[in-house]
């Protein structure tokens, strides 16, 4: 499975479940799961091995095991791992802004970062957006820092003025469409 999910994403990215993927080498499969037993399986997010006569044995099934009850937004596996993906790179890419002073030039230089990555992702059709939106990607503000017991943050202030950055990144990675029968 791992080198179906790693021919996967060189081939379209982590965005793309690994549904509908040809396993090569495998002559046949011990149990023939047909579609009853696919509907039993399904909504307890099994993905399945099945051979379809002249296509081969392929991947059936795009969901994680996650979370009891199943929490919607993360129910497959290329949402996940696409989340997973943007905070790696974040984390990564993102790392220089800790000691940067907190002002508008550090928000408008985030927001550059940000916009190129997520622009990217969008034109490799990771997002569910068909163009990038009118303001941004992400949103960069200031936010109050309260003052610890130690007294006022270390601009001096206690909790008056922005000394903290607050931001969020609102998008809606694209799912598998429904399942069709065989």
């Amino acid at each position: 499975m791992a080198g179906i999910y790693r021919r996967s994403d060189a081939k379209t990215g982590v965005f793309k479940a690994p549904a509908n993927e040809e396993v090569f080498g495998v002559l046949d499969l011990e149990t023939q799961i047909d579609n009853r037993v696919q509907d039993r399986l399904n909504p307890a997010r099994v993905n399945c091995l099945r051979a379809f006569p002249g296509r081969g044995i392929r991947v059936w099934g795009a969901r994680t095991v996650g979370s009891v009850p199943p929490d919607p937004h993360w129910l497959y596996v290329n949402v996940r791992r696409l989340f997973l993906t943007v905070r790696r790179w974040i984390d990564f890419n993102m790392g220089w802004t800790t000691f940067e002073p907190n002002d508008p030039r550090l928000w408008v230089r985030i927001d550059r970062e940000l916009t190129a990555f997520f622009t990217k992702l969008l034109r490799d059709g990771a997002l569910k957006e068909r163009r990038p939106p009118r303001r941004s990607f992400c949103e960069v503000r200031r936010r109050k820092q309260p003052a610890g017991p130690a007294g006022p943050g270390p601009s001096g202030d206690r909790g008056r003025s922005g000394s903290a950055f607050a931001g969020g990144v609102h998008r809606c990675p694209n799912r598998p469409p429904c399942r069709r029968r065989a």
